[in-house]
């Protein structure tokens, strides 16, 4: 018995080249508006309760790498995308940890260690990487424990992904 396969096509795209060719992509790009609209305005009350249950986070810096990555997953979490807010919450956790071992002088013992060896605990597992943080001092408590939690949904929801693609 063979499996049944789904497909997804999508060619807007190749629609609105061909409505503009006719002199009706605004007539394309306004039904796309109002369709847009409705969809997210569809459960606009539960995109309202997810963004008053942003915690507030103070002052960032504007000029970090992951203020962009932070902005898009307030966006992602508010659209009730939550498989990609907490992938994405792992990626800033990622970039928050470079960034932080970046911009400190790191010192072992007596010894400061070279952007060549800050470089490559880049390469460790990030909940080692977390803890590390935390034992030099670099990040509170608090960061600690939440940084381990999006890690640890992360891991999860990964894992549940390739049980489904396995199956």
């Amino acid at each position: 018995m063979s499996e049944e396969k789904h497909y997804f096509f999508s060619s807007l795209s190749k629609l609105y080249e061909v409505m503009k060719d006719i002199k009706r992509g605004v007539e394309l790009e306004e039904r796309i508006g109002k369709w847009l609209k409705n969809t997210y305005s569809l459960d606009l009350q539960e995109k309202v309760k997810c963004t008053l249950e942003i915690p507030d986070i103070g002052l960032i810096p504007v000029n970090k790498d992951y203020f962009r990555l932070y902005w898009e997953l307030r966006q992602l979490y508010i659209s009730r995308l939550f498989y990609s807010t907490i992938v994405l919450g792992g990626v800033l956790c990622e970039r928050m940890c470079y960034d932080i071992l970046s911009t400190q002088e790191i010192k072992i013992g007596n010894r400061i260690l070279s952007h060549e060896q800050i470089s490559s605990l880049f390469e460790m597992n990030l909940r080692y990487l977390i803890e590390l943080l935390f034992k030099w001092g670099l990040i509170k408590g608090q960061t600690r424990k939440e940084m381990l939690k999006i890690n640890d949904y992360e891991k999860r929801i990964r894992a549940c992904k390739k049980r489904q693609i396995h199956h």
